[in-house]
């Protein structure tokens, strides 16, 4: 591929991305209950990421969970993580962290930072804080399916 044709490329990936945020920011106006609108957030970002997972939270001025809104998870697999000892616990952990991250291999970070068995089982990863000014309003998760990609700057920046 020239120099050309690589420059048209990332110029319509830019271009897919950009209108991929202009619907879903478009889908969040329309929608007036708060549990609508984090649908909107985690399902959007599952789309512009390619994403399998997606859970966003949100937390009050206490620092204690508000909502909590998944997306590419059965009911069953929300119970199942949620009903584990550490279910809670692994979103307490991940809102808790001041800088994105990014990780290879999600089952294997979280197991290494205290939650081991993390279920449904989730390769590539990308975590992020909802700020509201300087204040940590909660947090955006996001995985990918094990052996699968990984995600990149530009999906941390999206």
């Amino acid at each position: 591929m020239d120099e050309g044709e690589r420059l048209k490329a990332e110029n319509q990936a830019l271009r897919t991305r950009i209108a991929g945020l202009t619907e879903a920011i478009l889908r969040m106006n329309e929608a007036l209950d708060v549990d609508a609108v984090l649908q909107e957030v985690v399902d959007g970002a599952r789309s512009l990421t390619g994403a399998r997972y997606g859970a966003v939270t949100t937390i009050d001025e206490a620092g204690e969970f508000q909502h909590l809104v998944v997306s590419g998870v059965t009911e069953e697999e929300q119970r199942g993580m949620l009903e584990t000892p550490n279910g809670w616990g692994i979103f307490r952990h991940l809102s808790g962290l001041r800088e994105p991250l990014r990780a290879r291999d999600c089952v294997e970070h979280l197991a290494s930072a205290g939650f081991p068995g993390l279920q449904p089982p989730i390769g590539a990863f990308l975590g992020l804080q909802i700020r509201e000014g300087e204040r940590h309003v909660g947090h955006i998760c996001l995985g990918m399916e094990p052996g699968g990609q990984e995600f990149t700057e530009a999906d941390e920046e999206t």
